[in-house]
């Protein structure tokens, strides 16, 4: 047997029932084999999918290191909005040790569609929050930020944003650095 299929095997037996060490190993077997984007991120996907959304943001941060950039980038822009209350000051650091690589062909082509669409510069709403001193996440519409309360308005330049994930509700994106974010 080959060493792909005997790969294949592991991903789809008890291996993914093991915990995150073992998952992590199989990613980086994975790697390792010069696996293709399309064999990485549907592993990436079945690690991710044994996690609840508190504990996502956490796993694709402990994996995140092992992955080529572009599988980083497509990786993370198809989980993002699955994270429920994500590390901004830790994606804030694997953002930055990865723009160079960053694409817009990356995301999702309705979201790059309405990213090439936005003007050079954004006014950005967040929902004020005092326990979050790092905001990489911001809202474009003001009136579905302050659904919940008052709200941060700021602008940032287009070319600092990492993502943009729309839906019929409201259009949020990920800036590189919270630094990009100037108070209004």
């Amino acid at each position: 047997m080959s060493e792909a299929a005997s790969t294949g095997e592991a991903i789809s037996g008890a291996a993914w029932l093991e915990g995150l060490g073992e998952r992590q190993k199989i990613l980086a077997r994975l790697c390792a084999l010069k696996a293709d984007d399309a064999q990485l991120l549907e592993a990436l996907a079945r690690i991710m999918e044994c996690y609840g959304p508190l504990e996502k943001p956490w796993c694709f941060l402990a994996i995140e290191a092992l992955l080529p950039p572009s599988v980083f980038w497509r990786a993370f822009h198809q989980n993002w909005q699955s994270f429920e209350q994500p590390p901004h000051g830790r994606y804030l650091w694997a953002l930055g040790r990865r723009r160079l690589h960053w694409r817009v062909n990356y995301m999702a082509p309705d979201d790059a569609a309405a990213f090439a669409a936005l003007p050079e510069t954004l006014r950005l709403y967040r929902d004020e929050d005092s326990r979050s001193r790092v905001a990489l996440s911001w809202r474009l519409c003001e009136a579905a930020a302050e659904e919940s309360g008052p709200s941060i308005k700021a602008k940032a330049p287009k070319a600092k944003v990492a993502g943009l994930y729309a839906t019929k509700a409201e259009t949020q994106i990920v800036l590189f650095s919270c630094r990009h974010a100037a108070a209004l």
